[in-house]
């Protein structure tokens, strides 16, 4: 066969793990032209990757280290199952199944538009925003220190606890107090919710008498 430039080579439409690739070892000492097949090379590639656009499997992807770090958005729009610990840094999730059978900490969490509900099993814990606009259910303990929206939330077998008592209130007036319309806190003698901006309304609470 006739010495033909790379340029010069028919094109390849797609790759399979056995093909060869020829590469230059030792290029700064004793260079010596050697072949390698794509399934040996790409798994011996054990350097860390920088993806500065769009990062995208089509297929089952498995991380076996110890730890994954998500430092911007990640949208998931199908299905997304934990079993151990998750550090979520921003988590964007759009529809599918998403079940979390471990701890959960998440920074900013946005659960919306699902074709399916999320099922939370053990701790989840937000320390930013944390929005839910679909089916949620909660099977252990959701903590969120910063702002939190959730709508149709089922709590199973177990408890709602709103954790902190109210200080008390000096009147009636949410803005005056510096209450949302719809919340629903408690001081030690009377359980409220805020009907309005501007309204504040309140049942009192009684000893348990059996």
């Amino acid at each position: 066969m006739a010495d033909k430039k790379v340029s010069e080579l028919t094109t390849l439409a797609a790759v399979s793990g056995d093909d060869l690739l020829m590469v230059v070892n030792d290029p700064a000492g004793a260079p010596a032209s050697r072949k390698i097949n794509v399934a040996s090379f790409v798994g011996n590639i054990s350097s860390n990757t920088v993806h500065t656009g769009l990062f995208q499997t089509s297929a089952n992807s498995i991380i076996a280290g110890t730890t994954a770090t998500v430092s911007a958005n990640l949208n998931i729009t199908n299905v997304l199952t934990t079993s151990g610990v998750s550090n979520l840094g921003g988590l964007k999730k759009t529809s599918g199944l998403m079940i979390l059978n471990g701890t959960t900490k998440a920074n900013t969490l946005f659960l919306t538009d699902f074709s399916s509900e999320t099922i939370i099993n053990n701790n989840l814990k937000a320390n930013g925003i944390f929005t839910v606009t679909g089916n949620t259910t909660f099977s252990a303990n959701l903590h969120a220190v910063g702002n939190t929206t959730i709508q149709n939330l089922n709590v199973q077998n177990s408890y709602l606890i709103i954790r902190d008592v109210h200080p008390t209130l000096s009147g009636s007036n949410a803005a005056n107090e510096g209450v949302k319309a719809g919340s629903i806190f408690y001081s030690n003698t009377h359980l409220y919710i805020a009907t309005d901006a501007n309204t504040i309304k309140r049942v009192s609470l009684t000893d348990f008498v059996v």
